[in-house]
């Protein structure tokens, strides 16, 4: 009876008589303060089978839940969105009636990627801009190319010294270095954005990482919302090749690059997929879809706040402004690449499965 009745609940038109509405005569009797209430939510779809909105919970709006079902009632629902991998909606709930709620343990993680050159670091300062959000830019912790002067990290002055340090030991450090980060957060009432450093698992040396550390580690002991920005790859190629990032990775072409960014889509192929480039021609919107792929509530003041907001990874951009920056010509060497055929092709098909075309508008 439970999943026809939910099934009757996502069918309800906005427009209905409210009446015949979740959030009308039946909302006190299916939601209320009886004992069953919970019991009617008791075989809620999972993720799996049905990913859902707060729309499809409360069509009509949250306020008249919390006036029929009560504070304590919608932090159960809560826990039972959670319970049944429905985190985004579990957030949509606490951040739409709660925000005065404890967090969840285990706390959500937010985690953003994207390549080097891309304009990540622009949107991920937007993110920083919202309230009660915090960025940790470019993490990465199986990049261990530290420095010798480093005196707030024993492990890397010890690895430095003996040999490199254990998988175990790096995987132990991260995940209790995040576990203080959200032990403070959680204490201010913050939501967590990790933007993790792609570069390192996809464009360095001579093969793409085995293992991409940020989602590997914390996805079993955290619920994870995550998003991917991309940008044209060969407007990415060209600020690479501007900055010589490009000679970090073996070989340095363009067909390799194709051919690594192909495994970057296959490692998120299952995450919600931002453009850059619609961002900087409709920032609000795509800025709205972005926050809600990450379980975020929305300000788009964060849009003009941006400015504010340093984070590494920046070194290409000069301008505060939102705008697409003008496209670099393309250097001599760039040109014999792509009159290459076995190079075009691979990047016509990398540029069809982002949603590009192949020369870059």
């Amino acid at each position: 009876m439970a999943r026809s009745f939910w099934h009757q609940l996502v069918a309800a038109a906005p427009a209905a008589d409210p009446a015949l509405t979740v959030l009308g005569a039946e909302l006190f009797w299916a939601f209320g303060r009886s004992g069953a209430a919970l019991a009617q939510l008791e075989e809620l779809p999972t993720a799996e089978e049905s990913p859902l909105e707060m729309a499809d919970l409360f069509p009509q709006g949250t306020d008249l839940a919390r006036r029929h079902g009560g504070e304590e009632w919608l932090q159960e629902l809560c826990l039972l969105l959670r319970s049944h991998g429905q985190i985004r909606a579990a957030e949509q709930l606490r951040h739409q009636v709660g925000q005065a709620w404890p967090p969840s343990e285990p706390q959500v993680v937010r985690t953003l990627h994207h390549a080097a050159c891309s304009g990540g670091t622009l949107i991920s300062r937007c993110l920083a801009a919202l309230p009660d959000v915090v960025v940790l830019s470019e993490l990465n912790p199986l990049n261990r190319h530290g420095e010798a002067f480093n005196p707030s990290h024993p492990l890397a002055l010890y690895a430095l010294q003996t040999d490199p340090l254990p998988p175990e030991v790096l995987q132990a450090e991260f995940l209790g270095q995040i576990g203080q980060v959200l032990a403070l957060c959680g204490a201010r009432g913050s939501d967590l954005v990790i933007r993790d450093h792609s570069h390192s698992d996809f464009f360095l040396g001579a093969a793409v990482a085995p293992l991409q550390p940020v989602r590997a580690w914390l996805a079993p002991g955290h619920p994870l919302l995550s998003a991917v920005t991309l940008r044209h790859p060969l407007d990415s190629w060209l600020g690479l090749m501007a900055a010589s990032w490009h000679t970090q990775m073996e070989p340095a072409t363009l067909r390799s690059y194709c051919t690594r960014y192909q495994a970057f889509l296959d490692a998120y192929v299952d995450l919600d997929w931002i453009h850059y480039e619609d961002f900087c021609r409709q920032p609000e919107p795509v800025f709205r879809e972005l926050c809600d792929a990450l379980g975020l509530p929305c300000d788009t003041t964060a849009l003009e706040r941006f400015p504010s907001v340093k984070l590494s990874g920046d070194s290409g951009r000069s301008s505060d402004r939102i705008e697409l920056p003008p496209r670099r010509t393309l250097p001599e060497a760039v040109r014999r690449e792509l009159a290459d055929p076995a190079t075009a092709r691979e990047l016509r098909r990398l540029c069809e499965r982002m949603g590009y075309r192949a020369a870059p508008e």
